[in-house]
């Protein structure tokens, strides 16, 4: 910087700084004159101020401090409420996982129509700037609702406490991300799902009696998130997209088991959470536990589903018979499609032995065949 010097003519005059270390200046003159003086950086926060003294005059010289940097905020990570996988979807229950995030552990209440709070305790979420419904908040863990309209790539994640940011994060959102549920809440083991019919829990059997329709075939309802806009991008409402997503299931073996897709889509009555209803095959009749994955993108998690023996059990015995055997049951049998019943009152089993079937499958019953009676 300069200054201005005004003496008398012919008086000589030097310049001195009183902060030599930062102020600096080497300037003399005779008469009126200017003073030349270079600061050094500010490295403090603080301003300071030193002195320039020439020809009997001096000269005050103010450095701002050096502006402290933005406080860094703690990191969230954010990840699908069902499997644990990176990453949301719209319309998807989503888990944020951080330190400080809520000071206890609470739980929204949904309204009348099912619609979650926006803040639970003074805290909320934001989500490219829109507020997340909350599921649940606790020292370090949000469960919210991806909000439907959130763009589609990365996000960026806002916990705020009384609306000032306490922890921020960025999350993939992609359109779809599907997850199952288990029934432990980890992502892993025994699935969150029930007979679609009559609501039970595992084990399931291959039919169900109490379907009104000839179809008798179990239908299981499996829970996820991240599945109803699987082959609808433009996020058309209560689709079924059962058409669009493809399902594994094999058992520990590595046998796979054949299942499919009727309804694939948003499930009644909790915003956020999706169903899928499977229809299991005639052949799934054997004690045993199948693992299931859908498709949808990407492939979900695993979880398992516990299948029970029905009661009627066919074993291959030859090129040109069955044995089939049961405490009770339905069957059909042979090309002329005639229908018997098993049933048995006994604690043993009924065996039916038939040559040369055709084709076997589970119908209504015509006829019935006494406690432990054999035809051939």
């Amino acid at each position: 910087g300069t200054a201005t010097v005004t003496v008398g003519t012919g008086c000589s005059w030097t310049a001195t700084s009183s902060n030599p270390n930062w102020l600096s200046t080497s300037s003399t003159g005779s008469g009126n004159g200017t003073v030349n003086y270079t600061v050094a950086a500010n490295t403090g926060t603080n301003s300071r101020t030193g002195t320039i003294a020439a020809g009997g005059q001096a000269f005050n010289v103010t450095q701002a401090g050096t502006s402290p940097p933005p406080a860094t905020l703690p990191l969230v990570t954010a990840v699908s409420a069902a499997s644990y996988q990176a990453g949301g979807a719209p319309d998807s229950l989503l888990s944020v996982f951080g330190s400080g995030l809520a000071k206890s552990m609470q739980a929204g209440k949904p309204g009348d129509s099912g619609e979650w709070p926006q803040s639970i305790g003074g805290i909320s979420l934001e989500i490219n700037g829109r507020p997340a419904p909350l599921v649940f908040v606790s020292p370090t863990q949000i469960n919210c609702l991806v909000p439907g309209n959130t763009e589609l790539g990365s996000a960026t994640l806002n916990v705020k406490s009384e609306g000032v940011v306490i922890a921020t994060g960025k999350v993939q959102i992609s359109n779809t991300l599907p997850g199952l549920f288990s029934s432990s809440g980890t992502g892993s083991g025994p699935a969150a799902a029930l007979n679609a019919v009559t609501y039970a829990p595992a084990p399931f059997q291959a039919q169900t009696p109490e379907i009104a329709s000839d179809d008798k075939r179990t239908r299981i309802a499996l829970f996820g998130t991240g599945i109803r806009y699987a082959g609808n991008p433009s996020h058309t409402p209560n689709t079924n997209v059962a058409r669009n997503l493809g399902i594994t299931a094999a058992d520990a073996s590595g046998k796979s088991l054949a299942l499919s897709v009727e309804y694939a889509g948003p499930a009644p009555g909790f915003a956020g959470l999706d169903q899928v209803n499977v229809v299991l095959p005639a052949e799934a009749h054997q004690d045993t536990t199948i693992t299931v994955k859908v498709t949808a993108g990407t492939t979900s998690n695993a979880v398992t589903l516990a299948l029970r023996q029905s009661g009627i059990v066919v074993t291959p015995t030859d090129s040109d018979s069955f044995a089939i055997s049961g405490t009770q049951g339905q069957f059909t049998v042979g090309a002329d499609r005639k229908v018997y019943t098993v049933r048995n009152a006994g604690a043993s089993a009924v065996t039916l032995r038939v040559r040369t079937p055709a084709w076997l499958s589970a119908v209504p019953a015509t006829a019935e065949i006494a406690d432990r009676k054999s035809v051939v």
